[in-house]
């Protein structure tokens, strides 16, 4: 189940689905699109960061970046970063709950263009091996959906960090995820109306974009 390379596609996701505590909601956004995403995009090998507010299901927000390749996530430049948080870091991240944070390689990439909704499935491996090979190019496809995306996770070992540890509780992993991309959420629902029978075992939520920033040329 793959969809044909382009030569400028990402080779590594850094995808991460968290809540946060109500006190630090209003904070927690400002500081993404003034402080974490322009940080992060300055790490060389981060190309691109979008981010969305939850429609149904669960956590409240997520957010996902494009690498040249997960090998980004061992670099000098993203550890060191990892390592010296700024100040608005240190006072925002101790807010982060039910926290998944996953690394994967992009499988199959079918369409250019960025959706105002998005649903994720967070399956197990085994999930993702019973997905039917039609499944993802009939979707793509459909009305309203501009682009469908199949994830898998890289096991990629970073060091203890001083963000992880202002996380506090352990990250989740996830081992496979597809992101579905509509124009609107009426859209991303009629499409995939029929996806539950489908997806048995996976973590499934819908989102609203709010944000995105590109590394600087």
């Amino acid at each position: 189940m793959s969809g044909a390379a382009r030569p400028d596609e990402p080779g590594g996701i850094l995808a991460i689905w968290t809540d946060i505590a109500p006190e630090r909601d209003a904070d927690f956004n400002e500081w993404y699109w003034r402080d974490h995403f322009p940080e992060r995009l300055g790490v060389p090998g981060f190309r691109r960061a979008r981010r969305y507010r939850v429609i149904t299901g669960a956590p409240r927000y997520f957010a996902w970046y494009e690498l040249d390749g997960v090998e980004t996530l061992t670099s000098a430049a993203y550890l060191a970063r990892l390592d010296h948080p700024s100040a608005w870091t240190e006072r925002v991240m101790p807010g982060f709950r039910n926290t998944t944070r996953a690394i994967f390689r992009p499988v199959t990439r079918l369409g250019q263009a960025s959706g105002g909704a998005i649903l994720t499935l967070r399956l197990p491996a085994a999930a993702a091996r019973a997905l039917p090979a039609e499944l993802l190019p009939q979707l793509a496809v459909e009305r309203g959906i501009m682009r469908v995306q199949l994830w898998q996770g890289a096991e990629i070992a970073t060091p203890a960090s001083r963000e992880a540890a202002l996380r506090g509780a352990a990250d989740r992993a996830a081992e496979w995820a597809i992101t579905i991309e509509a124009q609107t959420a009426e859209d991303l629902e009629t499409a995939t109306r029929h996806l539950p029978s489908l997806t048995i075992g996976a973590t499934k939520a819908s989102y609203q974009f709010l944000c995105g920033m590109d590394a600087p040329v």
